[in-house]
């Protein structure tokens, strides 16, 4: 992955919108004071990426982005993998209760085509993208291979073996093959407690599912079949003896149900008496329709003379609409001078609005022409942050004063050493020149070759040491050590000075853009009074839009209660006009009395004749209700008669005669009491064969209930032995079922038994295989084998050939010298630039080997940042660091985020990042 464009806004500390570009650069870096937000720019493309920052302990926390008083963070990043580019979008905004969401999040490709593809739309999916697909790396990963924890590196290495163990495990996520380990302890002992299961169900419930228990209930099924089928032949025997019984049994009920039949056939009571009361009911019905003729006669008279009047309602009708035309002329009065009134109140009312409407625009026009609270509010704040500033960069260029004066003060020192080195180095060789032989026969050992004869050495000479030239040596070394300090500690302070300048300049520079923006501001007193401006303005406005509203309020009113009388006054005048015109062609009031007098008579007149027809119609009712009584209860006499035949029409009774219903039933009587007599000799006939039937049923019964006793069944006297026998075997086959199956079940559990166990004896070997002293220690050993080989390779490049490094038998650290004849040596003896650069190579090659072990393969890593102090580094390990990483820059993209400027002006792009306030913004500076 390359970054090629980053655009951020709202994002921690810059707040407002900033784009860098990354294009035609392999490598760079991030400078700026400490806290001006050179991290958080790595920290953004991260977040595009996979929606974290790897800072935050908590992967989900996402409101910290947000600038603080920000509604949302925007963040985009352009980026390259291969020859594929990629644009990632995401956007956090603020919610409510404090927290913070991904409310937008797209991940897009440009084809080749120049067409550009969505891959994702929403956070989540554009993570698993990036991870599974586009990179082929998760967070972690990405931040041990491309961000590199630079800093934990020269721990590693000079880490206990313990530590190192413990760091591995971390970073390379062998933490994994521990929890493997568990897992496999885990499911040993869960497949031993299945096998304690399986065997004791084998030992209990499933004791008794052996081959002969099957064998048993087979035997048991075959006894019952053969049961059976004996029952069955006896069933067409038994079926023959129980229809003979049914058939006799229906013979004798059915003589009994005609002899009570024959015996229930006998005439109601009071026939002749019923005869007698049809005839006198009848005339009397017919004197009752001769009286309602006459009443309806005079009903009718009545109702003629009465139609000739008119209708009495319109002259009632008449009569109330003269009193209501009366009642609504004097309303008509009253709400003509109420609606005179109205119009007056409200003609005030509209001049009072258009009054208060002009102050109130002109009010408005005066506050417009002021400037907004916030504008003014603006230019404060920007004043005040110019006067802090002013004062700050005050003490700075004191500060600046002080460093310069330390400096020059310290390079005096170091010339003043350097003198000194200089003179003791002369005193030395005047001494060595003066004392040669002497001092050459104090470096002489015996059987090595003598520098001056070239004769081997025998015998050491016995001479004195010169006097004065020890003295000389610890003096020019005293001055070496000397001029080193001196050397140190000015480069120290000029490295102060640097930093102090180069906030001094910052500072100036952003003094400067705040008083260029501020050249047309007001002062802070013109501020003041124009907030007071403001204030009275503001309220003027309040006073009139108060006063506009209440004008309002009785305009409304007063067109409200005018509306209100001139609609009540149009309908009254509508209804007077309506009324008037009704009345147009109505009788005199004097001759509507007369009628309306006339009528009334008229309508008692008919009212009574109405009562006597009524009454007339009700006597012809009661005697038609009195002959329909009589003639039902004949209809009933003759319905009882035909349904007396009807219940004994099979024994063809004799016919009947309407005419003579009496003489009808005492012929059907007589003939029923003989027809009872020859049903009673049938019915003694029926009952001896139903007793014989009866009695060989039941001994056939009887026999089959002793089979089945036989068998072990014991049905009951009024039961069915097939029955009995058909449930029996149904048990008995549910039984043999129930048991084939719990005997499959058993060999089943036998099965998942032998697997359990196996199971567990593996899962037991597996977690062995895992222990610490096992498969984890044989991968860390490994791993460390692989980081040595894939380091070596590195740091030799990085070195120019000079190191390689190597394990001894306790996996600690060798470094191998080629230039002093293969010397291994610990690495804990390595200066600060020759550990950076083997922290360096092992921090390379545990990224490829991070990149192997991820779970889409070995994606290319097309880039690296390091963001890790270098502030403790010296000036000639600087120089040893800025060659390594140009060195690595010729492989990959690599950026660095430093403060130190000495690093930073030896790379060619750089970014400048600065912080005024709480915003930052970044300026790329090519060298």
């Amino acid at each position: 992955m390359r970054p090629l464009r980053l655009e951020l806004e709202g994002f921690t500390s810059f707040r407002e919108p900033r784009s860098v570009s990354f294009e035609d650069t392999e490598l760079f870096v991030l400078t700026g004071a400490t806290g001006s937000g050179k991290s958080s720019l790595i920290d953004a493309m991260v977040f595009a990426l996979y929606g974290s920052v790897p800072r935050y302990d908590n992967r989900n926390l996402v409101a910290p982005v947000v600038s603080q008083g920000k509604v949302q963070a925007r963040v985009r990043l352009d980026f390259e993998v291969g020859d594929r580019e990629y644009t990632a979008v995401r956007v956090v905004r603020r919610t409510p209760s404090g927290g913070a969401l991904t409310k937008e999040a797209v991940l897009e490709r440009k084809g080749k085509d120049g067409r550009t593809d969505t891959l994702a739309r929403t956070a989540d999916d554009l993570t698993a993208r990036v991870q599974d697909d586009v990179i082929g790396l998760g967070l972690d990963h990405f931040t041990k291979c491309v961000v590199l924890p630079q800093g934990e590196f020269a721990t590693f290495m000079r880490a206990k073996p313990r530590q190192r163990q413990d760091l591995l495990v971390r970073l390379l996520g062998l933490g994994l093959y521990e929890r493997l380990r568990h897992r496999a302890n885990q499911l040993s002992r869960e497949r031993e407690g299945m096998a304690a299961t399986l065997l004791h169900r084998l030992e209990t419930d499933l004791r008794d599912a052996t081959p002969e228990a099957v064998h048993a209930a087979e035997a048991r099924v075959s006894a019952l079949l053969a049961l059976r089928e004996r029952i069955r032949e006896s069933i067409p025997q038994l079926t023959e003896l129980e229809d003979a019984a049914k058939d006799a049994e229906a013979k004798r009920d059915n003589a009994e149900r005609l002899i009570e039949v024959l015996g229930r056939v006998r005439p109601p009571g009071g026939v002749e008496a019923l005869a007698e009361a049809w005839t006198q009911a009848k005339e009397v019905h017919r004197a009752a329709g001769e009286g309602l003729d006459q009443a309806v006669a005079a009903r009718e008279e009545a109702s003629a003379i009465r139609e000739g009047l008119p209708e009495r309602a319109r002259l009632v009708a008449i009569e109330e609409r003269r009193a209501t035309l009366a009642s609504v002329e004097t309303e008509l009065r009253a709400l003509k001078r109420e609606l005179t009134e109205a119009e007056e109140s409200l003609s005030v009312a509209v001049r009072d609005e258009q009054a208060a409407t002009e102050q109130l625009s002109r009010a408005k026009r005066v506050r417009e022409s002021l400037p907004t609270q916030a504008a003014l509010e603006g230019v404060r704040e920007k004043r005040a942050a110019l006067a802090q500033l002013q004062k700050r960069m005050a003490r700075t260029h004191e500060r600046l004063v002080d460093a310069e004066a330390t400096a020059a003060a310290a390079g005096d020192r170091e010339k003043e050493a350097a003198r000194e080195l200089e003179a003791a180095s002369e005193s030395l060789e005047e001494l060595r020149l003066q004392h040669g032989a002497a001092d050459i026969a104090r470096h002489l050992t015996e059987g090595q070759e003598c520098p001056v004869c070239l004769q081997e050495i025998a015998e050491l000479p016995d001479r004195e040491p010169p006097a004065g030239l020890e003295a000389a040596e610890a003096a020019k070394a005293e001055a070496e050590s000397v001029v080193r300090h001196a050397r140190k500690e000015r480069e120290k302070r000029f490295m102060e000075r640097t930093a102090v300048a180069t906030r001094m300049k910052e500072g100036e520079e952003a003094a400067a853009a705040l008083a260029e923006s501020l050249a047309d501001k007001p002062t802070l007193e013109q501020v003041t009074d124009l907030q007071a401006d403001i204030e009275k303005a503001e309220a003027e406005v309040q006073r009139c839009d108060a006063s506009v509203r209440l004008a309002r309020e009785r305009r409304e009113g007063a067109a409200l209660s005018a509306g209100t009388a001139t609609t009540l006054f149009d309908e009254r005048t509508k209804s007077a006009a309506e009324l008037r015109e009704s009345l147009e062609g109505a009788p005199a009031p004097d001759d509507t009395a007369s009628q309306i007098a006339a009528i009334d008579a008229a309508d008692a007149t008919l009212t009574q004749a109405r009562r006597r027809e009524a009454e007339a119609r009700e006597k012809r009712a009661i005697a038609r209700d009195r002959l329909d009584a009589l003639e039902t209860r004949r209809g009933q006499a003759r319905e009882e008669l035909r349904k007396r035949r009807d219940t004994v029409a099979e024994l063809k009774p004799p016919s009947a005669e309407d005419d003579d219903l009496a003489g009808s039933w005492r012929r059907l009587r007589a003939w029923a009491d003989e027809r009872a007599a020859e049903q009673r000799s049938g019915r003694d006939a029926a009952v001896s064969d139903l007793k014989a039937a009866v009695a060989d049923h039941d001994r056939i019964r009887s026999e089959l209930r002793d089979l089945c006793r036989k068998e072990g069944l014991d049905p009951a006297t009024d039961e069915d032995p097939s029955a009995t026998c058909a449930e029996a075997l149904g048990g008995a086959r549910s039984s043999l079922l129930h048991l084939r199956e719990r005997e499959r079940e058993r060999k089943r559990v036998a099965g998942d038994l032998a697997e359990a166990r196996g199971g567990a004896e593996v899962a037991k070997a597996l977690g062995s295989h895992l222990s610490a002293t096992g498969f984890g220690r044989w991968m860390q050993n490994r791993i460390l084998e692989w980081l040595v080989t894939g380091a070596t390779m590195r740091l030799r490049e990085l070195s120019s050939g000079q190191y390689s490094l190597d394990l001894d038998a306790r996996n600690e650290f060798l470094v191998i010298d080629h230039r002093n004849a293969d010397e291994p040596r610990p690495a804990k003896t390595l200066s600060g630039g020759e550990t950076f650069m083997a922290s360096l190579a092992l921090a390379l090659s545990l990224a490829e080997q991070v990149a192997g072990l991820a779970a889409r393969g070995s994606p290319r890593l097309e880039a690296l940042f390091l963001d890790e102090g270098f502030g403790t580094l010296d000036h000639d390990t600087l120089d040893v660091v800025a060659a390594s990483i140009e060195q690595l820059g010729t492989e990959r993209m690599v950026g660095l985020v430093t403060h130190v400027q000495e690093l930073a002006a030896k790379i060619p792009v750089q970014y400048h990042v600065t912080k005024v306030g709480n915003c930052s913004s970044v300026e790329r500076v090519e060298t």
